[in-house]
């Protein structure tokens, strides 16, 4: 009985609930609407007109199936819907304005502005945001596209593109993007997955192009002739597979990913702009700048950075790899690159990097995985090279003659298995890996700066300066630092390997040496060291246990040659005849 009362009190509220919300016409809305002159109309507050300026749509599901502004459009245009807000984008010639498309789910799917597009065109979708955009000849303003997934497929800007066009999706931004001659602007991709796939700027690019992906950023990136102005890609997995800027290219080229970011880049002649390539995950397989690169060069990734990275003649610039995973495998600057190309990995950094005649700059690989295997400058290689990875960071390093600048490789484990500066080398080369850092180094004629390898374990092997070293040459290593190392004739600047184990199995500086020479490993830090004639600078050997069993410097040894390590610092040191330096004893000493 209660139950059927309180049914039907029920039932009798909605009723009069429904009832009540049911619209009914009053007399006096009617004649109010008269009064104020005239009939009320229905307006589509959605529907776009000519000379509207700054027109905002911010609905959440099926917000704009398709816009298309025409000619004259000067105003920015903005869509900000949460779900499907544009599935085809195509603005047409003379469009000046910012246009902002900030959908959450499938932005753009195509977006497509022609010759003479001048302004800004953003759009910021997070699934989908924009699979093809390719802007013509003429587009001088920003294009930004900051979509989360699938952002760009492909970006394709042709010839005279000045302005900046910026794609930052997360998943799968950009898989192509080519722009032409012409291209002035900037354009960057700054997708988390998949962001640029193909990126491959032409002639007379000289704005700043970044892609910053963090899955499969940039696939392939190559600028070519003329490309002046910063093109970035700055993925987390895979980026940028192949980047080659060629000839001419003289801006900031960056690709920071952080899986796979750049397997393949290579700047051709005239590069003299900043190339950069950060991913952690494979940024770069294959970066190689050619002849005349005097900008920065920087490999940056977390995890298998550099495998290999060969500047060739005329390299002025810096060369930084710091990936994290695979960030670049082949890395090879060619003639005339200017600007600076970066990947900064941290597992595998650099496998080969090898500058070649006249790399002026600095060119730093800072992985903490297998950075380096193999780096080798060549003939007039000035500037700085540094590889600073953590595992297995550098496994070959070789400058070649006439190499100036400073090469620095600091990763942690196996970062420099074999480096060897050739004749002529004064600048800076420093390795600074933890774990086996430099196997073999090995500076030629001419070496005249310092060169320092600072391991923990097992830092220096057998360490034997040669002919025309004058520089200081430190190896500070935790596990097996240095196996070889062995500066030649001429070399002028400091050679830094500062890795934790196995960082310089064998370090051997000839004649010549007047700086100091230091190792400062922990764990058998130099089992055999013997500098030969001409060694200017100073012995000396503090370590723990087993400090020196055998030291054997040659004739004119004058300068410091110092190693610190903690277990078995030395095995063997014995003067020999004509060295005047200072050969001090630390712990177990024998001569």
């Amino acid at each position: 009985m209660l139950f059927k009362k309180n049914f039907l009190v029920f039932v009798v509220a909605a009723v009069l609930s429904t009832v009540s919300a049911i619209p009914v016409q009053s007399r006096s809305v009617a004649d109010v609407a008269r009064a104020v002159g005239g009939a009320t109309t229905k307006i589509d507050a959605r529907a776009p007109r000519r000379g509207d300026s700054g027109s905002r749509s911010r609905g959440r599901r099926n917000e704009i199936e398709a816009r298309i502004p025409r000619h004259g459009d000067s105003g920015r245009s903005r869509s900000r819907g949460r779900r499907d807000e544009i599935e085809a984008r195509t603005p047409r010639h003379g469009d000046s304005g910012r246009s902002h498309s900030r959908g959450r789910r499938d932005e753009i799917e195509a977006r497509t502005p022609r010759h003479g597009d001048s302004g800004g065109s953003r759009s910021r979708g997070r699934r989908a945001e924009v699979e093809a955009r390719a802007p013509r000849h003429g587009d001088s303003g920003r294009s930004r596209s900051r979509g989360r997934r699938d952002e760009i497929e492909a970006r394709s800007p042709r010839h005279g593109d000045s302005g900046r066009s910026r794609s930052r999706g997360r998943r799968g931004e950009i898989e192509a993007r080519t722009p032409r001659h012409g291209d002035s602007g900037g354009s960057r991709s700054r997708g988390r997955r998949a962001e640029v796939e193909a990126r491959a700027p032409r002639h007379g690019d000289s704005g700043g192009s970044r892609s910053r992906g963090r899955r499969a950023e940039l696939e392939a990136r190559a600028p070519r002739h003329g490309d002046s102005g910063g093109s970035r890609s700055r993925g987390r997995r895979a980026e940028v597979e192949a980047r080659a800027p060629r000839h001419g290219d003289s801006g900031r080229s960056r690709s920071r990913g952080r899986r796979d970011e750049i397997e393949a880049r290579a700047p051709r002649h005239g590069d003299s702009g900043r190339s950069r390539s950060r991913g952690r995950r494979g940024e770069i397989e294959a970066r190689a700048p050619r002849h005349g690169d005097s900008g920065r060069s920087r490999s940056r990734g977390r995890r298998d950075e550099i495998e290999a990275r060969s500047p060739r003649h005329g390299d002025s610039g810096r060369s930084r790899s710091r990936g994290r995973r695979g960030e670049i495998e082949a890395r090879t600057p060619r003639h005339g690159d200017s600007g600076g190309s970066r990947s900064r990995g941290r597992r595998a950094e650099v496998e080969a990097r090898a500058p070649r005649h006249g790399d002026s700059g600095r060119s730093r690989s800072r992985g903490r995985r297998a950075e380096i295997e193999a780096r080798t400058p060549r003939h007039g290689d000035s500037g700085r090279s540094r590889s600073r990875g953590r595992r297995a960071e550098i496994e070959a390093r070789t400058p070649r003659h006439g190499d100036s600048g400073g090469s620095r490789s600091r990763g942690r484990r196996a970062e420099i298995e074999a480096r060897a500066p050739r004749h002529g080398d004064s600048g800076r080369s420093r390795s600074r890996g933890r774990r086996a850092m430099i196997e073999a180094r090995a500076p030629r004629h001419g070496d005249s700066g310092r060169s320092r390898s600072r391991g923990r374990r097992a830092e220096i092997e057998v360490r034997t300066p040669r002919h025309g070293d004058s520089g200081g040459s430190r190896s500070r290593g935790r596990r097996a630092e240095i196996e070889a190392r062995a500066p030649r004739h001429g070399d002028s600047g400091r050679s830094r390997s500062r890795g934790r184990r196995g960082e310089i199995e064998a370090r051997a500086p000839r004649r010549g040496d007047s700086g100091r020479s230091r190792s400062r490993g922990r764990r058998g830090e130099i089992e055999a060291r013997a500098p030969r004639r001409g060694d200017s600078g100073r012995s000396g050997s503090r370590g723990r246990r087993d400090a020196i069993k055998a030291r054997a410097p040659r004739r004119g040894d004058s300068g410091r040659s110092r190693s610190r390590g903690r277990r078995s610092d030395f095995e063997a040191r014995s003067p020999r005849h004509g060295s005047h330096s200072h050969s001090r004893r630390a712990v177990g000493a024998s001569i």
